[in-house]
């Protein structure tokens, strides 16, 4: 079994990991941006190919809350995780639909060049035309190559990254009140 990576996080009081939005609009309490941010900088540092594991240590007077961060940091990156993934799919269709309309201009700008290749010896202008529709078809193709080549893999590394800190192991420790000021 490959050795887990571990990532530490140190609580002055269990309340400081959560969102202050968390209410009446929110199912589940969620993570604020900063302890979002902290445990993503650390996942991304670790070797993709091992698993994750969290030791939280809180405040010993909130240990009754551990199962509270256990499931809010599971719960939150699974939801990051949906959004990542929502993305990426609709990522890859736009590019599919954009390559199809993208091909459809190129055909029909191919059948004008092929209507206006009679004019072509009657002087520049007409191949200057022949030119610019065949450099427009081509360039109606930029936006999805670019689409379904690059745009669509930061958002699988990070549904990937968010998948494993979804599926951590989260250990809560106690820490004495007294190393918590």
């Amino acid at each position: 079994m490959r050795q887990p990576a571990e990532i530490i996080l140190y609580l002055q009081s269990v309340e400081d990991i959560f969102s202050k939005m968390a209410g009446p609009l929110y199912c589940n309490r969620v993570l604020n941006d900063i302890t979002e941010e902290c445990i993503v900088d650390e996942a991304v540092k670790l070797p993709p190919h091992r698993p994750l594991y969290f030791t939280v240590h809180v405040p010993g007077h909130e240990i009754e809350r551990a199962d509270e961060v256990v499931a809010a940091i599971h719960k939150h990156f699974g939801y990051c995780r949906k959004k990542s993934q929502a993305k990426l799919k609709n990522t890859l269709q736009a590019g599919w639909r954009r390559l199809l309309i993208g091909f459809v201009f190129l055909v029909i700008t191919y059948f004008l060049v092929q209507l206006l290749s009679p004019y072509y010896s009657a002087g520049g202008f007409a191949i200057t035309i022949r030119e610019l529709l065949i450099i427009l078809a081509w360039v109606a193709l930029w936006r999805p190559a670019e689409l379904l080549l690059y745009e669509w893999y930061p958002f699988m590394r990070d549904a990937n990254l968010f998948r494993r800190v979804e599926q951590s192991t989260v250990t809560v420790i106690i820490m004495s009140d007294k190393n918590s000021d």
